[in-house]
């Protein structure tokens, strides 16, 4: 026979409501639980499918840095530059601008016939690197700083005699002298010659005479003309270095180069007395 509880039917009412919310809470914290792993792991797993996509992408991205080809260094650029113009002037000057090929020029530079085009596309542009490098490796005319006491007179000779000196022996001579052969067949080049070296070297010379003039150290009707005859000694050097040399002729020279007939030119032109008031 059956007992009720002690409190009678309500009691008992009590009890089975208490069991029935027991046993449903007990059913239904596993389902949650287990939806929440499934997320986490829906999580995981998008996190590291990123991951995995970020690697190849950084993986990616650093080969291409590894597989992209170096270009030669500036100082590698800069002397295979030097080299071609070198040879390209040399041979310039040897059979003539015209009856020069490209591919003798890189024969004589030692380099492949597409690097030289790489440098310089066409005949044109190395004419004009043959210039600029002929004048980067000759004197440049810097302007000296005057010492206390110093005449403009002495001046000139310390900055214009050994310049003078250097360029009849040096790659810029044998520019003027491919100059003198080529000018009419390439005024392009007498105009990048005239630009990027006559001028600015007769510019610098008629400051300083005009400086002397100022000074009252020369007395002259035009600077401008003193400017051009001090240079004369430069391209009669050129012209006659061009001819059939004699032994007389050699001797002659040897005695009288380009800067000992600038200094006698320099010093007649500082002698002449101011003019009478």
């Amino acid at each position: 026979m059956s007992q009720t509880p002690p409190g009678g039917p309500d009691a008992l009412s009590d009890i089975n409501a208490r069991a029935a919310t027991a046993h449903h809470t007990s059913t239904a914290a596993p389902t949650d639980a287990s939806s929440d792993t499934r997320a986490d792991t829906r999580t995981d797993t998008s996190s590291n499918a990123r991951d995995k996509a970020s690697d190849s992408t950084s993986d990616t991205a650093s080969a291409t840095r590894v597989r992209r080809p170096r270009g030669p260094s500036a100082d590698k650029t800069a002397h295979t530059q030097q080299q071609i113009a070198h040879a390209a002037l040399a041979l310039f000057v040897q059979h003539g601008i015209a009856r020069t090929t490209m591919a003798q020029i890189a024969a004589r530079a030692q380099v492949a016939k597409g690097s030289l085009y790489r440098y310089y596309p066409s005949k044109d542009a190395l004419l004009r690197g043959v210039v600029e490098h002929a004048l980067r490796q000759s004197a440049p005319n810097l302007p000296l700083v005057r010492q206390p006491g110093e005449t403009v007179h002495a001046l000139l000779r310390r900055s214009v005699l050994p310049t003078l000196h250097a360029l009849a022996s040096s790659e810029r001579g044998d520019l003027a002298r491919l100059l003198l052969s080529e000018a009419r067949q390439q005024p392009e080049l007498a105009r990048l010659y005239k630009t990027l070296a006559f001028d600015p070297w007769q510019r610098h010379v008629v400051r300083l005479l005009q400086l002397a003039v100022d000074e009252g150290e020369l007395h002259t009707p035009s600077v401008a003309a003193c400017g051009q005859l001090l240079a004369s000694p430069f391209w009669m050097d050129m012209v006659r270095s061009g001819l059939p040399d004699t032994e007389a002729d050699a001797d002659t020279h040897n005695a009288q180069d380009v800067a000992t007939l600038t200094s006698l030119l320099l010093d007649s032109l500082f002698a002449v007395p101011a003019p009478a008031q």
